[in-house]
């Protein structure tokens, strides 16, 4: 038997006493390198499992915490980092049967910061703040009544993260302590629209047409309703209630738009 074998029992969805009665029948003591344990601890191989690789004679059991909560498969860990997930309009780690606590755990294992899921797992999301900001339609100025528009500039056309699901499922994780600070809550999170140009992006920060009815701040309409579920303190998922259309975009904390974590949906 191969680690290879062993991973392909494990992302089939055996149990661990299934894989360690194969290694147990073969006799077989593995001498891993570093590299190799890499890669089983990586394709979501258990702790018990590896143990029995090094020495077949020893069947670790498992340990209490994962007596009590109830250690999550091969399978239900592939699901939680987003693999294997099925097509839905709900993330697989809200709709699973998994345990509250295997899915905060697997979710604290990520280092801080915003991520969206693909059918490879987690991917990290890139910080972007505004390069610049002005005035637009200045020239609505010397027209009575009317009134130009405050827009902030974002360097390049397109984000690196290209999402082809319009309907994405973002998990953001910040240091628990930020849970009560104002403006870094679940209920601060919101997704916004740029406006694409041909070498940067904008996002109006303004809105109404004339002195009457001029209000600083975001817009409605470049807000798409979205669903909050916090996970832990400072872990929160967060999905758009409708697909999105194709554009680039960001999510933030920030209510002006100053800075965030940007991406862009395609067809």
């Amino acid at each position: 038997m191969t680690v290879d074998e062993v991973i392909k029992l494990s992302k089939a969805g055996l149990s661990d006493d299934v894989i360690i009665q194969q290694i147990k029948k073969k006799g077989q003591r593995f001498d891993l390198s570093a590299d190799q344990l890499i890669q089983l601890k990586s394709a979501s191989v258990s702790e018990r499992v590896i143990q029995v690789m090094i020495d077949p004679a020893k069947d670790p059991s498992p340990s209490p915490a994962e007596k009590k909560t109830g250690a999550p498969t091969p399978q239900q860990a592939r699901q939680l980092s987003g693999q294997d997930s099925p097509s839905s309009g709900l993330p697989t780690e809200i709709s699973s049967t998994l345990l509250p606590a295997q899915l905060t755990n697997m979710l604290q294992s990520l280092s801080d910061g915003f991520y969206y899921k693909t059918s490879q797992g987690w991917q990290k999301l890139e910080p972007i703040s505004m390069a610049g900001g002005g005035l637009k339609h200045v020239g609505k100025m010397f027209v009575p009544g009317l009134t130009p528009q405050m827009v902030y500039t974002f360097r390049d056309a397109e984000s690196p993260a290209q999402i082809a699901d319009g309907r994405p499922t973002f998990c953001i994780k910040q240091m628990p302590s930020l849970a009560d600070v104002s403006g870094r809550t679940g209920r601060d999170l919101l997704i916004v629209r740029f406006d694409k140009k041909k070498d940067h992006r904008e996002l109006q920060i303004s809105n109404g047409g004339n002195m009457f009815t001029f209000k600083a701040g975001l817009s409605k309409d470049r807000m798409p309703d979205i669903t909050i579920k916090t996970i832990a303190d400072g872990i929160f998922i967060v999905t758009p209630n409708e697909d999105l259309r194709v554009g680039e975009y960001m999510v933030t904390f920030s209510a002006l738009g100053i800075s965030g974590y940007d991406f862009g949906v395609k067809q």
